[in-house]
């Protein structure tokens, strides 16, 4: 491993060991405000997004094309399409058995049947996202020919993130005070940039390796390194709203998939050459 991949693991270790002392130490379980004011948690936000920039010069000036998911990022693409069709399958079923779970004084007959609307759509593109992925995964194992990843279905499908996005962001709008909902539709956005440049480069043009080294590491520090605390936190207090459970476990896998894949564009420059430089 480079030492470039190293040092991206290192800071997105930190970041989630710092992000998850801040949500235990330093934030309000019933409101979700953190102490001391948010103006140095968006500067971490913004050190993360300059680290998943800056990191990926390091990479070539190349075209990459994966015709099939690589062996070693096989195990995450399969985990991560599990547990989509999981959520894609409990969606439907969480909206029958509890309703859409609106609350509040602007909760209106029209706005819950959309929340109903939203709710059952997105539960079944997640389980189309995560059927793609599976067959994905499936195609590796069993080392059949021809491209693991369907540009067309997995297009389709991966509409189910955008939809995820813009779901929390009308749940719950982003304000510069309350850090968890905008973490949330930042880390949707990452996970849509992330698999759209997964699938540019299953086309025949393939697609930019600091492209996909520069998506990964963003999904990876706001899926996973931010997410992934910012959910066990919700589990562990019980504090209401957020991203579903297993939709939040599916982006943090997704941001680990976008890590393997960024490390893997990372090593690559030693064995590029000078030529490609």
């Amino acid at each position: 491993m480079s030492r470039a991949a190293k040092g991206a693991l290192a800071f997105g270790a930190a970041v989630a060991l710092w992000r998850t002392a801040d949500l235990f130490l330093f934030t309000d379980v019933p409101t979700g405000f953190g102490a001391g004011g948010a103006a140095w948690r968006y500067a971490a936000m913004g050190l993360c997004a300059l680290a998943a920039l800056a990191l990926p010069l390091a990479v070539p000036k190349q075209k990459t094309a994966q015709p099939d998911v690589p062996g070693a990022q096989a195990p995450l693409c399969a985990a991560f399409g599990a547990v989509c069709a999981a959520f894609g399958l409990w969606a439907p079923l969480s909206l029958a058995l509890y309703g859409t779970q609106l609350s509040g004084h602007h909760v209106t007959p029209r706005r819950e049947m959309l929340a109903a609307l939203g709710l059952a759509l997105r539960g079944v593109w997640f389980f189309a996202l995560g059927a793609v992925c599976l067959l994905a995964a499936w195609r590796v194992y069993a080392q059949r020919e021809g491209r693991a990843l369907a540009l067309g279905p997995g297009a389709a499908a991966s509409g189910a993130l955008y939809l995820h996005a813009v779901l929390r962001f009308i749940d719950a709008p982003a304000s510069l005070h309350h850090v968890q909902p905008t973490l949330e539709v930042l880390g949707a956005v990452c996970a849509v940039l992330f698999f759209a440049a997964l699938l540019r480069a299953l086309s025949p043009e393939g697609a930019r390796a600091r492209w996909v080294c520069r998506t990964g590491l963003a999904a990876f520090y706001f899926c996973t390194c931010w997410g992934l605390p910012q959910l066990v936190w919700q589990l562990c207090t019980g504090a209401a709203g957020g991203t579903p459970v297993l939709a939040g476990l599916a982006l943090a896998l997704l941001g680990l998939w976008g890590a393997a894949a960024a490390c893997r564009a990372l090593g690559e420059k030693a064995a590029a050459g000078p030529a490609l430089e």
